[in-house]
């Protein structure tokens, strides 16, 4: 079986739906063809992009570029899949330089899907594009690896990345704890799994959750909801936001087969991240659970709730980090907000120590701390551990999350310049 193959159906389609999208948007008044891209990071993440034509006919760019340019800019490094998508006789492959571009970041087996409005047009591989290419390994750079001077340069795409980097307070040297609250409410902004888990949610709440997921101060990073809504979430949504959905949720039970089931809907539904709750009263059974599960959903984030209020014991809290990252986990997350002790600083620490002291996990799994959290100030004390262990670069959306229902009121409150607020729910 081939790499284009391997693509898992509901990742192609979620890059199918970002293409065409950002195909829609276009600036082609000179040709009237309109391509639109996509792509898929290392992350998880859909990057889109559309070509963009000026009357000076080589300062124009193509849709992939304009992917690729998101995906850098959201910090993302390889492209695992790519998608582009174009209307005409035959089929719209990329373009001798697109190619080459595709090459920077992705292996030969890279898979590219070319399609029209409705249907699939065609597969390929990378290499099968670009047989026998030149790229970074030729000059010692590896996948993944930051290129001399990556600081001192960038760009942003006309794609539908989340622009973290022009948020105040989120760039490279953010300071641990900005003194300015604005600065702070916007990067709890920024990093905000807005979340919605009563029992009894509907669709009709949903609703409500998502069009209060991007304001006028700007999107939060995902929202967080039941695996029956997260279809409902991911149609109301644009690509920019997430949609988080939890498995073996909240119990944290040992049965491998319903944490797949949940695992293997929220693949279905469309989601792009799994919130899913260790066995902490059995670790022994964790790491087999944790297994399957990572398996039902390549390519989708993954976040390991350890319940760590209810473990309560520091040591078992580093057993279960070290299973969870074992795992493979993207994010280690400290609760399921529905115990009597949640989120905490030294809990906090603890997970966050964990990550920092693996060196397969220091620069790439990231860390929630959710329940409890309801002001700015709250979040603020956890970008300042964040800081202090992981460093500044980790507090960013793609390392760096909050689970919260009622912080988003004392978000607004704080940008919308009226002072802080109680926040609401008990999230």
């Amino acid at each position: 079986m081939n790499a284009t193959e391997d693509l898992p159906e509901t990742t192609l389609q979620a890059l199918l739906a970002a293409a065409r999208g950002a195909r829609g948007r276009a600036y082609a008044p000179y040709s009237r063809f309109a391509v639109g891209a996509a792509v898929l990071d290392e992350q998880g993440r859909v990057h889109a992009g559309c070509n963009v034509e000026n009357a000076a006919y080589p300062q124009g760019w193509c849709a992939e570029t304009s992917a690729l340019a998101a995906m850098v800019g959201a910090g993302g490094r390889a492209a695992r899949a790519v998608v582009v998508v174009g209307e005409a006789d035959e089929p719209v492959t990329p373009c001798g330089g697109c190619r080459q571009r595709l090459r920077e970041f992705a292996r030969d087996d890279c898979p590219v899907v070319v399609a029209d409005g409705a249907h699939v047009r065609a597969r390929f591989t990378l290499g099968g594009l670009l047989p026998a290419s030149f790229g970074p390994s030729h000059l010692g750079v590896g996948e993944g690896r930051e290129p001399a001077g990556a600081e001192a340069t960038g760009a942003r795409a006309v794609g539908d990345t989340s622009p973290v980097d022009q948020i105040p307070g989120l760039g490279r040297n953010a300071d641990s704890a900005p003194s300015d609250p604005t600065v702070a409410a916007r990067r709890a902004l920024a990093c905000l799994d807005l979340t919605s888990l009563n029992d009894a949610d509907t669709e009709a709440d949903i609703d409500r959750l998502c069009a209060r997921a991007v304001g006028p101060h700007g999107a939060v990073a995902a929202v967080c909801v039941w695996p029956r809504l997260a279809a409902h979430a991911r149609r109301l949504l644009p690509p920019q936001v997430a949609v988080a959905a939890v498995a073996n949720f909240p119990h944290g039970g040992s049965d491998i087969a319903a944490a797949v089931a949940d695992t293997r809907a929220i693949v279905e539904a469309g989601a792009q991240e799994v919130d899913v709750v260790l066995p902490w009263r059995d670790l022994d059974a964790a790491p087999a659970l944790l297994a399957a599960v990572r398996r039902a959903c390549p390519g989708l984030r993954l976040k390991v709730i350890l319940e760590t209020g209810e473990l309560a014991d520091p040591a078992a809290i580093r057993q279960a980090c070290r299973t969870a990252l074992e795992a493979g986990a993207d994010f280690l997350k400290t609760s399921t907000g529905k115990v009597r002790v949640n989120a905490t600083p030294e809990a906090a620490r603890l997970l966050l120590q964990a990550i920092a002291d693996d060196p397969a996990a220091r620069h790439r799994v990231g860390f929630k701390p959710a329940g409890g959290i309801r002001t700015v100030a709250d979040a603020t004390r956890y970008m300042a551990l964040v800081t202090e262990i992981l460093g500044a670069d980790a507090v960013n959306p793609q390392r760096f999350r909050i689970g919260a229902s009622g912080l988003l009121d004392d978000i607004n409150a704080v940008l919308g310049g009226g002072g802080a607020v109680a926040g609401r729910g008990g999230y």
